[in-house]
């Protein structure tokens, strides 16, 4: 059922959806200078850190950024690796909001087949009653 997936769901998209919130607050406060075209305001830097968590331009935000900062090697490196761990959260609670919704969609199925099979032991049960009724 739809409504039981979005509802087993719902915790990790909201969680992913703070997360993004949090993020792009955050890279709005360090890099609105260095790069302003993707994170001059908050509401910018929001999506495009949803557009990191889509792997959507996942590589070029951060080595456009990384390429304006080369000549402070520290901030450098700290930026590409911020943005792989950025990325991996992404990928991450992807996987979980996917894994859930597809294991919750499945599973409505699982029960009517466990009705069916409950139902056709109860008949083989009373048909072994049966034939034994008969052989006395």
């Amino acid at each position: 059922n739809l409504k039981v997936a979005l509802q087993a769901s719902i915790g990790i998209i909201f969680g992913m959806i703070i997360l993004m919130v949090i993020l792009g607050i955050i890279l709005n406060n360090i890099y609105h200078e260095v790069a302003p075209e993707y994170f001059k305001t908050p509401g910018e830097a929001i999506y495009n850190v949803f557009r990191l968590i889509s792997i959507e331009g996942w590589y070029d935000i951060p080595n456009d950024i990384a390429d304006r900062i080369i000549d402070n090697p520290v901030l450098y490196y700290i930026t590409k690796y911020m943005f792989v761990v950025i990325v991996f959260l992404g990928i991450l609670g992807l996987s979980f909001v996917t894994s859930i919704f597809s294991d919750k969609m499945a599973e409505d199925n699982n029960d009517e087949v466990i009705k069916k099979l409950n139902s056709m032991e109860n008949l083989i049960t009373e048909l072994k009653n049966e034939i034994s009724e008969l052989k006395k």
